[in-house]
């Protein structure tokens, strides 16, 4: 229970502090504009990153040990684009480092947990394959993870997701002859694009099986739907 509660902390920190400035133990990490065209990565007055146009948060800062890591997202702004990050790791008598850079296809599923000297994040499904990233000692190694034996049925929020905001709300616009993710929000698109890669789903079934209930303007009930669709 314990645990449970650290990890919500985490969750809503990171949520909560993303910022274009903040003070560290070895000076001011600030998110600057270079120019006209550019923005950099600042501490203090020396820049650390920088890019042409778009955007950069200064996502969370955690201690390690006697050092500081900066999580930061690099975004090129577009509603479609996938943003990356990358950590910075500041330690006394040692310059910045860099660590590689990752990309995450909908910044709301980035939600890193310390334990000790690590930073662990769940990339979630890439190919699929589960992707776990782990920071530590400013560089970054990600294990892929693909499931074993019978693949079990997928998540029930991202089911639900499906058939709330995919699925169901297509059925209910009732334009057949438009695509499935033509009117799609920007949020549930990115939320798909993370699900995509999941074995856990048969998105094959989905367009199918929405253009077949748009047609007789019928959707059929979520535990049919969780069955054809969520592999359970």
């Amino acid at each position: 229970m314990r645990t449970k509660g650290l990890i919500c902390l985490l969750i809503f920190t990171l949520t909560a502090f993303a910022s274009e400035s903040v003070s560290t133990r070895f000076g001011k990490l600030a998110i600057k504009p270079i120019g006209d065209d550019n923005v950099g990565l600042f501490l203090d007055s020396k820049v650390l990153f920088k890019r042409e146009s778009g955007f950069l948060t200064i996502e969370q800062v955690f201690h390690v040990g006697d050092s500081e890591a900066a999580l930061i997202r690099d975004s090129e702004g577009g509603s479609g684009t996938t943003d990356e990050y990358f950590f910075v790791k500041l330690a006394p008598a040692s310059p910045p480092v860099l660590s590689q850079r990752f990309e995450a296809v909908d910044r709301e599923l980035i939600h890193p947990v310390q334990k000790g000297a690590s930073i662990y994040i769940d990339l979630r499904y890439n190919e699929g394959a589960r992707e776990e990233l782990t920071y530590q000692n400013g560089q970054i190694s990600i294990n892929k993870v693909r499931p074993k034996g019978k693949v079990k049925a997928g998540n029930e929020d991202d089911c639900n997701l499906l058939y709330n905001d995919v699925y169901a709300a297509y059925v209910q616009r009732n334009e057949c002859e438009a695509g499935l993710f033509d009117n799609l929000a920007m949020s549930t698109a990115r939320a798909y694009n993370a699900i995509s890669n999941d074995p856990h789903f048969h998105l094959n079934q989905l367009e199918t099986l929405s253009t077949k209930s748009c047609k007789s303007r019928e959707p059929i009930a979520y535990t049919s739907f969780k069955k054809i669709v969520c592999g359970g």
